[in-house]
């Protein structure tokens, strides 16, 4: 089993703004409550790189990092946060937050569903899986990013381009730095953009996306690939 050092995006985004989501202090309470340190074991793949920034560092990550994150901060301080945010949205309400995850078929997806529904549990929230197409809260977002830059993961966040929740003025600094011709100008609308699209919270980072070859013991020449896509299929089915 060999793992590819895949760049991207694997984490869940928003598909509306209503009820508890209607508020960015409220969907990051789900972001925080997520234990990513325990994904790699859930996975079964060693050596996976989690992510709690949407844009990752080496994309720029460090240099456009938004301040204030919680990532420093230990688990039991982040989910002890969150617990409270949900307890006072369920203040005088009947019912607690449930929310419906829509994700693909698979044994992967069984387990990751299962972590993140038990760490949302410990804050407060039911979690409830739906089918891909059906009706979601949150929806999940597995893409590998064919280059490393930072304009690739801005673009996945456009408003043309994210189907759920996004941030238009997000958007638009980004497209002001492209077409800003003055470095330092150009490096500061990036760092606005990206600190808009982290406190907007519209996406929950897991990690980096998993991609997997099965390789015979005697096999040579296999490689990990970064875009994980290996051409040994189509070449077996060429015609003889």
């Amino acid at each position: 089993l060999q793992i590819d050092p895949t760049p991207g995006l694997l984490g869940f985004v928003f598909v509306h703004d209503d009820g508890f989501l209607s508020t960015p202090a409220n969907r990051e309470a789900i972001a925080m409550a997520i234990d990513r340190d325990s994904l790699a074991g859930t996975l079964g793949v060693g050596g996976w790189q989690a992510a709690s920034r949407v844009i990752p560092n080496e994309a720029g990550g460090d240099l456009l990092a938004a301040a204030g994150r919680w990532d420093t901060l230990p688990l039991a301080a982040r989910r002890e946060q969150a617990r409270a945010r949900v307890q006072r949205w369920n203040a005088g309400k009947s019912a607690p937050v449930n929310l419906r995850i829509a994700m693909p078929q698979g044994p992967g997806a069984d387990r990751l569903f299962t972590q993140i529904s038990r760490d949302l549990y410990e804050v407060g929230i039911q979690a409830t899986r739906a089918g891909e197409g059906a009706a979601a809260d949150l929806r999940l977002l597995d893409v590998v990013a064919p280059y490393v830059r930072a304009s690739w993961y801005y673009h996945q966040f456009d408003c043309t381009v994210l189907r759920g929740l996004c941030d238009a003025q997000a958007g638009r600094k980004f497209a002001a730095a492209l077409a800003e011709p003055d470095a330092t100008a150009r490096v500061q609308l990036l760092r606005e953009a990206v600190t808009g699209l982290t406190e907007a919270n519209i996406y929950i980072p897991l990690g980096q996306p998993v991609r997997w070859s099965l390789v015979g013991g005697a096999a040579t020449g296999i490689a990990p690939n970064r875009l994980g896509y290996h051409p040994l299929m189509p070449m077996a089915l060429l015609p003889k």
